[in-house]
Protein backbone atom coordinates (compact mmCIF):
# COMPACT_ATOMS: atom_id res chain seq x y z
CA UNK A 1 0.00 0.00 0.00
CA UNK A 2 1.54 3.21 -1.09
CA UNK A 3 2.55 5.81 1.51
CA UNK A 4 0.93 9.58 0.96
CA UNK A 5 0.24 12.38 2.95
CA UNK A 6 -2.70 14.91 3.63
CA UNK A 7 -2.71 17.73 1.19
CA UNK A 8 -2.05 21.39 2.93
CA UNK A 9 -6.33 21.97 1.46
CA UNK A 10 -6.89 18.55 3.72
CA UNK A 11 -5.24 19.30 6.58
CA UNK A 12 -7.06 22.25 6.94
CA UNK A 13 -10.39 21.32 6.45
CA UNK A 14 -9.48 18.96 9.42
CA UNK A 15 -8.68 21.41 11.66
CA UNK A 16 -11.47 24.04 10.62
CA UNK A 17 -13.86 21.55 10.59
CA UNK A 18 -13.22 18.38 12.63
CA UNK A 19 -11.07 19.31 15.55
CA UNK A 20 -8.16 17.99 14.67
CA UNK A 21 -5.07 19.81 15.19
CA UNK A 22 -0.64 19.78 15.12
CA UNK A 23 -0.09 22.35 18.28
CA UNK A 24 0.67 20.87 21.27
CA UNK A 25 -1.51 22.35 24.50
CA UNK A 26 -0.43 23.32 27.83
CA UNK A 27 -3.45 22.71 28.98
CA UNK A 28 -3.74 20.58 32.09
CA UNK A 29 -6.51 18.49 30.83
CA UNK A 30 -4.60 17.50 27.91
CA UNK A 31 -3.02 13.77 27.69
CA UNK A 32 -1.45 11.37 25.11
CA UNK A 33 -4.68 9.14 24.35
CA UNK A 34 -2.78 5.94 25.28
CA UNK A 35 -3.63 7.11 28.99
CA UNK A 36 -7.04 6.01 28.15
CA UNK A 37 -6.07 2.29 28.22
CA UNK A 38 -5.17 2.65 32.46
CA UNK A 39 -8.19 2.54 34.46
CA UNK A 40 -6.38 4.57 36.77
CA UNK A 41 -5.32 7.05 34.98
CA UNK A 42 -9.38 7.12 33.10
CA UNK A 43 -10.70 7.04 37.50
CA UNK A 44 -8.43 10.64 37.97
CA UNK A 45 -9.71 11.61 34.88
CA UNK A 46 -13.25 11.46 35.62
CA UNK A 47 -12.49 13.26 38.82
CA UNK A 48 -11.12 16.07 36.85
CA UNK A 49 -13.99 16.57 34.48
CA UNK A 50 -16.33 16.87 37.35
CA UNK A 51 -15.65 20.41 37.63
CA UNK A 52 -15.68 20.77 33.77
CA UNK A 53 -19.20 19.11 33.65
CA UNK A 54 -20.16 20.55 37.11
CA UNK A 55 -21.47 17.18 37.77
CA UNK A 56 -20.45 14.17 39.76
CA UNK A 57 -22.23 10.88 38.16
CA UNK A 58 -19.85 9.30 36.60
CA UNK A 59 -21.95 7.45 33.89
CA UNK A 60 -22.50 11.29 32.75
CA UNK A 61 -19.26 12.54 32.77
CA UNK A 62 -17.93 9.18 31.02
CA UNK A 63 -20.55 9.90 28.31
CA UNK A 64 -20.10 13.63 27.13
CA UNK A 65 -16.60 12.51 27.27
CA UNK A 66 -16.52 9.74 25.26
CA UNK A 67 -19.17 11.73 22.89
CA UNK A 68 -16.16 14.63 22.55
CA UNK A 69 -13.61 11.70 21.99
CA UNK A 70 -15.09 9.96 19.64
CA UNK A 71 -16.02 12.82 17.36
CA UNK A 72 -12.42 13.95 17.02
CA UNK A 73 -11.53 10.24 16.47
CA UNK A 74 -14.50 8.81 13.78
CA UNK A 75 -15.49 12.18 11.62
CA UNK A 76 -11.73 13.28 10.69
CA UNK A 77 -11.27 10.00 9.98
CA UNK A 78 -14.29 8.78 8.29
CA UNK A 79 -14.36 12.07 6.26
CA UNK A 80 -11.00 11.74 4.57
CA UNK A 81 -11.25 7.42 3.99
CA UNK A 82 -14.20 8.14 2.08
CA UNK A 83 -13.63 11.71 0.40
CA UNK A 84 -10.22 11.43 -0.30
CA UNK A 85 -9.37 7.97 -0.17
CA UNK A 86 -6.62 8.51 2.54
CA UNK A 87 -6.51 6.51 5.66
CA UNK A 88 -5.66 8.37 8.78
CA UNK A 89 -2.64 7.44 11.14
CA UNK A 90 -5.27 7.37 14.61
CA UNK A 91 -2.67 4.73 16.27
CA UNK A 92 -3.34 5.49 19.78
CA UNK A 93 -0.30 5.65 20.64
CA UNK A 94 0.29 8.48 17.90
CA UNK A 95 -2.58 11.10 19.03
CA UNK A 96 -2.66 13.21 22.10
CA UNK A 97 -6.12 14.81 23.47
CA UNK A 98 -5.67 18.43 23.96
CA UNK A 99 -7.87 20.19 25.91
CA UNK A 100 -9.04 23.92 24.76
CA UNK A 101 -11.71 26.10 26.08
CA UNK A 102 -13.21 28.10 23.35
CA UNK A 103 -15.92 30.85 24.23
CA UNK A 104 -16.32 29.39 27.46
CA UNK A 105 -17.01 25.65 26.33
CA UNK A 106 -15.04 23.07 26.63
CA UNK A 107 -13.85 22.05 23.00
CA UNK A 108 -10.83 19.92 23.03
CA UNK A 109 -8.98 18.71 20.57
CA UNK A 110 -6.98 15.92 18.97
CA UNK A 111 -3.24 16.03 18.11
CA UNK A 112 -2.01 14.18 15.39
CA UNK A 113 1.80 13.17 15.28
CA UNK A 114 1.79 12.70 11.58
CA UNK A 115 -0.14 13.71 8.18
CA UNK A 116 1.29 10.60 6.73
CA UNK A 117 -1.52 8.53 5.23
CA UNK A 118 -1.97 5.07 3.88
CA UNK A 119 -3.79 5.51 0.47
CA UNK A 120 -6.27 3.08 -0.95
CA UNK A 121 -6.03 0.01 -2.87
CA UNK A 122 -7.40 0.45 -6.14
CA UNK A 123 -7.24 -2.99 -6.63
CA UNK A 124 -8.43 -4.19 -3.03
CA UNK A 125 -10.42 -1.47 -1.93
CA UNK A 126 -12.64 -3.81 0.55
CA UNK A 127 -9.41 -5.22 2.14
CA UNK A 128 -8.26 -1.53 2.36
CA UNK A 129 -11.49 -0.57 4.58
CA UNK A 130 -11.56 -4.00 6.66
CA UNK A 131 -7.96 -2.94 7.83
CA UNK A 132 -8.99 0.47 8.44
CA UNK A 133 -11.69 -0.31 10.42
CA UNK A 134 -9.66 -2.82 12.41
CA UNK A 135 -7.18 -0.14 13.31
CA UNK A 136 -9.46 2.32 14.18
CA UNK A 137 -12.12 0.39 16.30
CA UNK A 138 -10.47 -2.49 17.50
CA UNK A 139 -6.88 -1.40 18.09
CA UNK A 140 -8.20 2.20 19.23
CA UNK A 141 -11.98 2.87 20.16
CA UNK A 142 -13.02 -0.11 21.21
CA UNK A 143 -9.77 -0.50 23.77
CA UNK A 144 -11.19 3.12 25.24
CA UNK A 145 -14.38 1.71 25.53
CA UNK A 146 -13.30 -1.55 27.65
CA UNK A 147 -11.86 1.23 29.99
CA UNK A 148 -14.35 3.71 30.21
CA UNK A 149 -17.34 1.82 30.56
CA UNK A 150 -16.66 0.53 33.78
CA UNK A 151 -15.02 2.77 35.43
CA UNK A 152 -17.75 4.90 34.73
CA UNK A 153 -20.23 2.93 35.28
CA UNK A 154 -21.73 2.89 32.01
CA UNK A 155 -22.66 0.52 29.73
CA UNK A 156 -20.80 0.00 26.76
CA UNK A 157 -23.91 0.38 24.29
CA UNK A 158 -24.17 3.92 25.51
CA UNK A 159 -20.63 4.48 24.38
CA UNK A 160 -20.72 3.23 21.25
CA UNK A 161 -24.03 4.87 20.47
CA UNK A 162 -22.49 7.85 20.80
CA UNK A 163 -19.17 6.95 18.44
CA UNK A 164 -22.05 5.85 15.80
CA UNK A 165 -24.40 8.90 16.35
CA UNK A 166 -21.12 11.08 14.68
CA UNK A 167 -19.96 8.60 12.04
CA UNK A 168 -23.70 8.60 10.91
CA UNK A 169 -23.48 12.90 10.67
CA UNK A 170 -20.06 12.65 8.93
CA UNK A 171 -21.57 10.36 6.05
CA UNK A 172 -25.02 12.70 5.80
CA UNK A 173 -22.31 15.43 5.28
CA UNK A 174 -20.35 13.97 2.97
CA UNK A 175 -23.70 12.94 1.10
CA UNK A 176 -24.04 16.28 0.18
CA UNK A 177 -20.69 17.34 -0.82
CA UNK A 178 -20.12 14.35 -2.64
CA UNK A 179 -22.59 12.46 -5.11
CA UNK A 180 -20.03 9.23 -5.11
CA UNK A 181 -21.18 6.17 -4.91
CA UNK A 182 -17.95 5.44 -3.37
CA UNK A 183 -19.35 7.27 -0.71
CA UNK A 184 -22.51 5.41 0.07
CA UNK A 185 -20.86 1.94 -0.77
CA UNK A 186 -18.45 3.01 2.28
CA UNK A 187 -21.26 3.52 4.61
CA UNK A 188 -22.57 0.25 3.74
CA UNK A 189 -19.22 -1.67 4.09
CA UNK A 190 -19.14 -0.30 7.75
CA UNK A 191 -22.79 -1.34 8.52
CA UNK A 192 -22.40 -5.05 7.32
CA UNK A 193 -18.87 -5.28 8.62
CA UNK A 194 -18.52 -8.62 10.98
CA UNK A 195 -18.08 -7.59 14.65
CA UNK A 196 -14.38 -9.19 14.67
CA UNK A 197 -13.62 -5.92 12.99
CA UNK A 198 -14.56 -4.11 16.28
CA UNK A 199 -13.00 -6.37 19.19
CA UNK A 200 -14.40 -9.61 20.18
CA UNK A 201 -18.24 -9.07 19.04
CA UNK A 202 -20.30 -11.20 17.36
CA UNK A 203 -22.01 -8.83 16.00
CA UNK A 204 -22.03 -5.25 14.46
CA UNK A 205 -21.48 -2.88 17.32
CA UNK A 206 -22.39 0.23 15.21
CA UNK A 207 -24.98 -1.03 12.76
CA UNK A 208 -27.48 -1.76 15.48
CA UNK A 209 -27.73 1.94 15.73
CA UNK A 210 -28.73 2.76 12.48
CA UNK A 211 -32.21 3.77 11.59
CA UNK A 212 -34.36 5.32 9.15
CA UNK A 213 -34.79 9.01 10.28
CA UNK A 214 -38.39 10.31 11.25
CA UNK A 215 -39.15 12.12 7.93
CA UNK A 216 -40.98 14.80 10.02
CA UNK A 217 -38.82 15.90 12.05
CA UNK A 218 -35.04 14.42 10.18
CA UNK A 219 -33.88 13.24 13.16
CA UNK A 220 -33.06 9.67 14.08
CA UNK A 221 -34.35 8.28 17.50
CA UNK A 222 -31.53 6.94 19.75
CA UNK A 223 -31.63 3.15 21.07
CA UNK A 224 -29.94 4.52 24.87
CA UNK A 225 -30.11 7.75 26.37
CA UNK A 226 -26.62 9.86 26.47
CA UNK A 227 -27.75 11.45 29.59
CA UNK A 228 -27.15 15.05 28.26
CA UNK A 229 -30.39 16.10 30.18
CA UNK A 230 -28.40 15.56 33.46
CA UNK A 231 -26.03 18.64 32.38
CA UNK A 232 -26.39 21.69 34.68
CA UNK A 233 -28.81 24.58 32.82
CA UNK A 234 -29.78 21.63 30.48
CA UNK A 235 -33.68 21.62 30.38
CA UNK A 236 -35.67 18.86 28.53
CA UNK A 237 -34.49 15.93 26.75
CA UNK A 238 -32.46 15.36 22.94
CA UNK A 239 -35.01 15.70 19.71
CA UNK A 240 -33.05 11.83 19.86
CA UNK A 241 -33.54 10.57 23.24
CA UNK A 242 -35.61 7.64 23.44
CA UNK A 243 -36.67 8.07 26.70
CA UNK A 244 -40.65 8.66 26.77
CA UNK A 245 -41.01 10.01 30.24
CA UNK A 246 -41.15 13.88 30.24
CA UNK A 247 -38.33 15.52 32.73
CA UNK A 248 -40.55 16.91 35.69
CA UNK A 249 -41.99 20.49 35.12
CA UNK A 250 -41.81 23.08 38.27
CA UNK A 251 -44.63 21.52 39.55
CA UNK A 252 -43.25 18.54 39.75
CA UNK A 253 -45.61 16.49 36.79
CA UNK A 254 -44.01 14.40 34.69
CA UNK A 255 -45.50 12.14 31.72
CA UNK A 256 -44.86 9.09 30.93
CA UNK A 257 -45.23 8.02 27.44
Amino acid sequence: MAKNQLQPHELERLVQSFRITLEQSNDPLSFPSKNLLSTEFVSELIEQLKGVYNVREHYVIASQFMKRYAFMVVVPYFYSLSMWNKQLDMDIEKVTFQSKMEDGAWLPRLQLQTIDVTMSDPNDRAEWLRTSLKKLFKQHLDQVIKVLAPTGKISRQVLWENTAIYIFWIYEIMFKENTSEQVKQDLEFLLNADGSMFGDYTYNPIAKFYSEKKSNEEVRTRKTCCFYDRLPGVKGRCSTCPVTCKIPDEEGDGICG
